[in-house]
């Protein structure tokens, strides 16, 4: 049985929005799984929209890659002009606003991304402070939710919106701190 090469890669869609090439959670499942049928997801897979590059040229780029005799300069010109058409196709929903620039000849109008989209940066393992300047620096905002996690108290082990997501200057983003596990001692020894 032949398999058709494609890529499924994890992106980050406007809130609400599922492109023609979203996949529902047990979709991706199903592919993983008829890929690979001993495999099981290694994340939460309902946490993420899914693009599926099935471009012919992505298709025949993976091909390449894949070939055991493709040699390792060409592998690696390969893979860069794969990952180009991956990312053109994880950022096609980004937002953008009209524009008019001055050409030679005349005005003409044109679209640029938003101005205004910062990423929201990597902060698992920071302190609640230094996330918080870290976020302001990006012109963020933070609220603090108290998580309990086997990390060390005081350090963040989320973000809502996750790390990397394109989010517009002013957004709200949840850190969510690690607090140790209720104690299981009982306080009043008199009282079992």
């Amino acid at each position: 049985m032949a398999r058709t090469a494609s890529l499924i890669t994890p992106t980050v869609a406007s809130a609400g929005h599922q492109g023609s090439g979203a996949r529902s959670r047990s979709s991706l499942d199903e592919a993983i799984v008829r890929y690979r049928p001993d495999a099981k997801p290694r994340y939460d897979t309902a946490a993420m929209d899914v693009t599926v590059v099935d471009h012919p040229l992505a298709q025949h780029l993976l091909t390449r890659i894949r070939d055991r005799q493709t040699p390792p300069p060409l592998f690696r010109e390969l893979a860069k002009r794969l990952t180009t058409l991956i990312v053109l196709e994880a950022v096609r929903r980004l937002p953008s606003v009209e524009v008019v620039v001055e050409t030679p000849l005349e005005p003409a109008h044109g679209r640029v991304i938003s101005p205004d989209l910062v990423a929201v940066p990597i902060l698992r393992g920071a302190t609640v402070d230094d996330a918080q300047q870290a976020l302001q620096a990006q012109g963020l905002n933070s609220t603090v939710v108290n998580r309990v996690s086997d990390q060390p108290a005081g350090t963040v082990v989320d973000t809502d919106p996750p790390a990397g997501t394109q989010v517009p200057a002013g957004t709200e983003v949840t850190l969510f701190v690690a607090t140790p596990p209720p104690s299981s001692v009982n306080p009043n020894p008199s009282n079992p």
